[in-house]
């Protein structure tokens, strides 16, 4: 990979996966590849030279859309990759999705370990709350 990057097998079993894509995502790619530089090892995200990527091309890559975007963490900061990944699992959770689908999204072994990435909304608590009300008769 001329140096930059390598193919490594996944951590575990779970890392093995298909995760369904959208059909806005398979325009996307599309899309994409009518448009992305050409590269000899059929690389989705080449560099435009059609070599493999690097690490810091993509950190610099996603410092520089969260910029264009003025998307930044409460502190000043820049989002890491990794927050991607709680995000994800709370934006399924919050819309009801299953555990075990979420789960497989994200790759996880086991449910267990999905729900470190879980950050529960005031949101959940609330309906969570407002529903036992409503059984209880409260307030209404």
């Amino acid at each position: 990979m001329h140096g930059r990057v390598h193919w490594a097998r996944p951590k575990s079993s779970a890392g093995h996966r298909v995760i369904p894509l959208v059909p806005w995502m398979v325009d996307a790619l599309r899309t994409w590849r009518d448009i992305a530089p050409a590269s000899e090892l059929d690389l989705v995200r080449p560099r435009f030279d059609g070599l493999s990527r690097d690490e810091d091309d993509d950190l610099q890559d996603r410092k520089d859309i969260q910029e264009a975007a003025e998307v930044a963490h409460g502190s000043g900061r820049r989002y890491v990759l990794h927050e991607a990944r709680h995000t994800t699992a709370t934006l399924l959770h919050e819309a009801r999705v299953d555990s075990e689908v979420i789960r497989m999204i994200v790759g996880d072994s086991s449910v267990a370990s999905t729900r470190g990435y879980l950050h529960l909304s005031d949101k959940r608590a609330r309906e969570a709350l407002e529903q036992i009300a409503g059984q209880l008769q409260l307030g209404a």
